[in-house]
């Protein structure tokens, strides 16, 4: 994987994930790249190619399922996993339907986090709750 996509409104978590993709993946991304909202991941995935997003659930305006779904019909190639505070199961199954391949929870701590992501990097669905 070698350019990634994180769509958090939250600046924090935006540098936190950061930190954990580089640190997750055995090789450096050439990019990170970040968005706050729907418009701004959309207008990313239009203008270059991402192998993984990393989508929060809840963005101002929409939801990270949204998202998911648009970019299974125009951007296919790119992996996406849902990263969320809540760990509703229901959520998890609608976010796999819509074309997620995992879902990772914010509030877990960063070792897990690294290990769900290097999951992911070697093809597995990998859930964190």
């Amino acid at each position: 994987m070698s350019s990634i996509l994180i769509v958090d409104d939250d600046a924090a978590t935006q540098v936190r994930l950061a930190g954990l993709v580089r640190e997750a993946l055995d090789e450096a991304p050439a990019s990170v790249r970040t968005a706050a909202d729907l418009g701004q991941a959309r207008a990313l995935l239009e203008a270059e190619r991402f192998d993984l997003a990393l989508v929060d659930m809840q963005l101002p305006d929409g939801n990270g399922i949204e998202l998911i779904g648009w970019i299974q019909s125009h951007a296919p190639q790119v992996q996406s996993v849902i990263v969320s505070a809540y760990a509703e199961e229901q959520l998890t199954f609608t976010a796999l339907r819509a074309g997620a391949i995992g879902y990772l929870m914010k509030d877990r701590d960063d070792v897990e986090l690294v290990v769900a992501l290097r999951s992911l990097q070697r093809g597995g669905a990998r859930s964190t709750r």
